[in-house]
């Protein structure tokens, strides 16, 4: 079967895929961070009970689960931006078609400078994967060196 507007199917497939990993990825962060708000909320209560092992093997999971979810970041702005090739095409298209050139909105996103780079996602979810991750890491070291003393 044969679309009968072969541009605006390509357009709708193409925006259909970039909406729906793009939402992936901002409910991925969200499980984030209520995992890692319920396993801090535990290793602070199993360290106020001096039960140092248990808080060491919650802060275990959390940093198991701060690398896990990195690499689905990884996966899902990978996935976001395989739709960015068509729209960025289907945009020139567009803009061309209707001389509007400031249709070419991915381009102009690209071309940001300076702080403006810094506040993409990808930057600003592995920022808080990483941070996630080593402050797991110190709550091991932590809980651990409390055990022993």
């Amino acid at each position: 079967m044969t679309p009968s507007d072969p541009f605006a199917a390509a357009m709708d497939h193409a925006w259909n895929w970039f909406t729906l990993h793009a939402d992936q990825r901002i409910r991925t962060m969200n499980m984030y961070f209520v995992i890692f708000a319920l396993l801090t909320a535990g290793y602070g209560t199993f360290l106020g009970l001096k039960s140092h092992w248990i808080a060491a093997a919650l802060a275990g999971i959390g940093a198991i689960a701060s690398v896990a979810f990195f690499l689905l970041e990884e996966r899902n702005r990978t996935l976001v931006k395989l739709a960015e090739l068509p729209l960025r095409k289907l945009q020139s298209t567009l803009a061309e078609t209707a001389s509007l050139p400031s249709l070419l909105m991915l381009d102009a996103a690209d071309a940001a400078h300076g702080w403006k780079r810094m506040a993409k996602y990808s930057w600003v979810f592995r920022a808080i994967t990483i941070s996630g991750l080593i402050l797991m890491i110190a709550g091991i070291a932590t809980a651990v060196s409390m055990s022993m003393t």
